[in-house]
This record gives structure tokens, sequence and C-alpha cells, in this order.
């Protein structure tokens, strides 16, 4: 079983997660998300896979200490008016991770996508699946991008004249 160590801000050695599986439980419960379930092993995996993708995000400022193993804690973010802590692990990254959690106990989070149009039809049995051609097959997470979206850096680029 995977061991998760959580960083709370005090720059945890070896620190692999912002949640732990008590954490997740909670705010499962909380939220009436009823997908969170199955062993401490599958927990942590999908706790362990939600980090993958929290840590992949470009996020405002910078880490806020040398050689911290996470993205988190940062300087030079400030969230709605007000700088946050250089310690702070802000509750957005752990509600954002606990959702990406939730959805990866069932099903992977950035699962392998094939190119070149998709699939434009395909029947299994009664099952039916059809694309249009150039349609995108990724799964986005719209909850997940907007609990994060004051942190992350702007993706509007400046054209210059």
């Amino acid at each position: 079983m995977a061991t998760l160590i959580v960083e709370d801000g005090s720059i945890v050695a070896n620190a692999n997660t912002y949640v732990d599986v008590a954490f997740v439980d909670t705010y499962a419960t909380d939220h009436g998300l009823p997908l969170w379930t199955g062993t401490a092993d599958e927990k942590n995996a999908a706790i362990l896979n939600a980090m993958t993708l929290i840590e992949s995000k470009p996020y405002k400022g910078y880490p806020s200490f040398k050689g911290q193993e996470l993205v988190w804690p940062r300087q030079g973010v400030t969230l709605y008016g007000w700088d946050v802590d250089f310690d702070d692990i802000p509750s957005r990254v752990t509600s954002a991770q606990a959702e990406a959690a939730i959805r990866a106990i069932t099903s992977p989070l950035s699962p392998d996508l094939c190119r070149g149009g998709g699939i434009k039809r395909e029947k299994v049995d009664v099952i039916e699946t059809e694309y249009f051609a150039g349609a995108s097959n990724s799964t986005t997470y719209p909850v997940i991008d907007q609990l994060l979206a004051p942190l992350l850096k702007s993706s509007t680029k400046l054209v210059l004249a």
C-alpha cells in the first residue's frame, strides 16, 4: 500500500499529497458524492493519481522554499486581493485534489487518447460509440478547473503589434 505523506505547509519531508483518506472521506460525505468507495489501497492510489493532476497545473507565484517536494506552498500568489501566506495550502487546492481523487477511484484522470479524428462508430452488443471527425475525446473536469482558476497563471496571451 502506498503511504500518503501530507504536506501541511511546513515542508514535510517526502510529502506526496495535500490530503489524506480521512479528508476525502469527509469531503465526499459533506458534498454528497457517493462514488468515493473502495479499499484503503484503492483510495490511497486515487489520492496519489489526483495529486499528479493537481501538481501539473501552471500556478501563479513560485515555491516558498528551496528544495520543497511539491508545488505548494507558494509565494507571490494573490487570491481575491489578499496575499496567500507563504506556508499555506489553499483550501481550493485541497478541495480540488479531493474532487480529483473521487473521480480517480472509478476511472483514470488522464486516459491515453487516440489521435486522428476519433472513433466514427463502434458497436459492441447494444453499446455504441460515435465521435465526429476532429472531436476531442479527452475528459474535462469543470469543478476542478473552477476551484483552481484563481490560483493559475492567466492563459491570455499578449499579442504585440
